[in-house]
């Protein structure tokens, strides 16, 4: 059976490889990588079907204030970040919005995995539970600032999602991205044993096929980065042991936790974007 691509809607997408269940295929014309696959976990799992690295991922942990330090310091070199109406799209357990707004950013955060939002984020009444979709056209040009960090991955149908990350913003307002990068020289080399190819992750995009998903919805790069993380050996042996070797009993001692690095396999894309006004936007078509 031909599956479809999730980006440019051209039946030419081929079969590359199987695994965790899902059906890997590349477009031949836009050259998007993604999975077809029966279950969505993103959406579907309860908090216990997480992995245990993919949980500490999302509490709080000594890495968070050196990891949203350098994110933060890298938007503010498009503009200054206090006073600014902030939306984070995807928000996991809420702990980049709080930091933000520790700091004087006007953040609020929307997730649509129930379960998440259940256990970290419903006692806040800036958290929202839904999809960016919904809730973007319910504040059409609301913010000045939408982040999606490490997000774009999980999304299984870009185009809506790229047009509600736009109907977000207000004319000139900017838009952060970070995503595996599908063409990087450890995706090419790894092949289908790449970490970032995992049930978790449905679209799977480069530079190329990340600029054209933005630029119809009037988003305009304006610069590419490939910062690293900052993470706690204790993380990384139980990212390697859940997501590389796949064996969950295999867990590092506490006392890593507190043993901080930064990491760069540069197979990560950050992006920033800024959203047209209609004028340019329309002269640009």
């Amino acid at each position: 059976m031909v599956a479809a691509c999730r980006l440019c809607r051209s039946a030419r997408g081929r079969r590359i490889f199987e695994k965790d269940g899902a059906l890997y295929h590349r477009c031949r014309d836009c050259g998007l990588v993604f999975a077809v696959s029966g279950l969505n976990p993103n959406l579907e799992n309860e908090l216990e079907d997480y992995e245990p690295s993919y949980l500490d991922y999302l509490r709080e942990t000594p890495e968070d204030e050196a990891q949203f330090r350098s994110l933060r310091r890298w938007m503010e070199g498009f503009g200054p970040l206090r006073a600014t109406r902030l939306l984070d799209v995807g928000a996991g357990s809420g702990k980049w919005v709080r930091h933000l707004r520790q700091r004087g950013v006007e953040a609020c955060g929307v997730e649509p995995a129930s379960a998440l939002y259940r256990h970290f984020l419903a006692q806040d009444p800036f958290f929202s539970c839904d999809s960016v979709e919904r809730f973007a056209a319910q504040r059409p040009g609301g913010f000045d600032c939408v982040t999606a960090i490490d997000v774009l991955e999980h999304v299984a149908d870009p185009p809506p999602f790229f047009a509600a990350l736009a109907l977000a913003l207000r004319p000139g307002g900017k838009l952060f991205l970070s995503t595996p990068d599908v063409s990087s020289w450890l995706a090419r080399l790894a092949g289908r044993r790449w970490h970032y190819f995992n049930k978790y992750h449905l679209c799977l995009f480069d530079a190329r096929t990340l600029e054209a998903a933005a630029r119809p919805h009037g988003l305009r790069l304006l610069r590419r980065a490939r910062r690293g993380r900052t993470k706690s050996l204790r993380y990384l042996c139980g990212y390697c042991s859940d997501f590389v070797l796949r064996r969950r009993s295999l867990r590092a001692p506490e006392r890593l936790q507190n043993l901080v690095i930064p990491v760069n396999l540069f197979d990560t894309l950050d992006a920033c974007f800024e959203k047209e006004s209609a004028a340019v936007a329309s002269s640009r078509s």
